[in-house]
Order: C-alpha cells, then structure tokens, then sequence
C-alpha cells in the first residue's frame, strides 16, 4: 500500500522535527562538557545553564499577593483585593496595573546594574522567567510586549537595548507578540537621573512616535511596556500619553 502525498509530508516533517531536536540535545550537552553551567551571580557550578545557585536564589525576596493592585506594591497583611497602595491613591499612576517580580535589594540590584551597564546579556533570560512569574494575571488575555526604545546614537553606545532582550525572551517564554517599531525615539536627550521634573517633561514631549498602521492589528490586546525604570518615572508618563494621544486617533 503507497502513503499518500500528504501522508508522505507529515512523516517527513515529524522524522526532520525529531532530528532538529535530538540535534539542540547534543548541541546542548556539548555546549555544557565545553563551558559548564554557573550560577549567573557567584558563578557556583549549577546543573542547568541560565541559572542561580540555590544559596543566591535564596537571596532573592519575591513579591507575592496581598500587593497593590496598581502597583503591586507588597502589603505585610492581607487588607483586601481591592484595597490601593497609599502611593497609587497620592500619586495615581499613568498605567493600569505594574507589576515587578522581586524586590529591589542587593542581589537583585547586582543582576539589573550588571544586565543594563555590564554586558551581560545572558542575564535576559532569568529576568524574563521572573517576570511570566510576576505577571501570571496578565497571560489569561492577548498582550503585546512594547520595549521602549533608545536613540540610535545611546544605542550605538550601549550596544544593545534591555527592553528589546526582555520583550525578546517574555515573547519566547509566553508566546505572544513583540512590537519593535511601535515607538522610537526621535531625539536624543541627556540622562533623567538628576533633572528637575519641569526640564525632564520638557525633553519628552514629542520625541517618541507611533507608526501609522500599526495599532489597527493588535485592538483589544494589553500593552505591557517593558523598561528598567520605576514605574512612576516620568520618561513612562511621557510615552503613555503618545501612545494614548495615537491611540485614540485610529
């Protein structure tokens, strides 16, 4: 009995799937006899690649419910589901909801300060499993991952973008899309850190821009705007209200 063409095409495909796999295996097994696997923060032998030691992942304080609805703030009871932080009822955030994975302490500062200034781009990886983790409310729905860009010439500086690796592995840990070209940066400005709140806004107002076209595909969906800033900054209420301000003309 002769398979049929279709037939033929499906076992061709699953017999090539089983090769590439078996192929990432033994790339991988040679990967680690060549360079073996170390803990990303004290570089202790560890079992799996892109990974923590068990003593440095100890040192890591997550942030779990009951939070801040807003901010995701941690509370030290549970006050209600509903209930916002004293920050978020001050000083209303230009977002829906934010939500960080760990608090901001010294292991946790140490593996940011080394993945935005000290090259170490392997760090994405962990970061982004920390953050499907702290953001589980948000997969239930279609989202689109949005990384705020740099100017071209920080760019050429830095040499990469953390946003853009960050959008690139949520995208690949979660499935969902990752809009490039959605926002640039028309200007380049000097850095926030140390500016009076009047001079900073001022440097923002028209330097990001949305394309045209772009927002009709993805209606409906949940932006999550992905930087290495507090979520209050001003650089973020700067690029919400492009967004919105493009939003609302299509």
């Amino acid at each position: 009995m002769t398979a049929t063409p279709n037939k033929l095409v499906a076992q061709t495909k699953s017999v090539l799937l089983q090769a590439q796999g078996r192929a990432a295996h033994w790339r991988t097994q040679l990967l680690d006899m060549l360079f073996p696997p170390c803990c990303l923060a004290c570089d202790m032998p560890i079992i799996d690649a892109d990974g923590l030691c068990p003593n440095c992942w100890g040192k890591l304080r997550f942030i779990s419910k009951p939070y801040c609805p807003v901010l995701g703030v941690p509370f030290a009871a549970d006050i209600g589901a509903s209930v916002l932080s004293a920050q978020a009822i001050a000083n209303p955030p230009p977002f829906a909801r934010a939500r960080s994975a760990v608090i901001y302490d010294d292991l946790a500062r140490q593996l940011v300060s080394q993945f935005k200034y000290g090259d170490r781009l392997e760090l994405a990886k962990i970061c982004a499993r920390l953050m499907v983790g702290a953001g589980e409310d948000y997969w239930a729905q279609p989202c689109v991952f949005v990384p705020v860009p740099l100017h071209w010439q920080r760019r050429l500086a830095r040499r990469y973008n953390q946003s853009q690796l960050l959008a690139d592995q949520l995208s690949a840990q979660t499935g969902f899309p990752v809009c490039r070209d959605w926002v640039t940066r028309k200007r380049s400005t000097r850095q926030q850190v140390g500016l009076v709140q009047k001079i900073a806004s001022r440097m923002y107002v028209v330097h990001l821009w949305l394309p045209s076209a772009s927002w009709s595909s993805m209606k409906g969906n949940i932006l999550l705007l992905l930087m290495m800033l507090s979520p209050q900054g001003r650089q973020l209420r700067q690029l919400r209200a492009v967004l919105r301000r493009n939003i609302a003309t299509r």
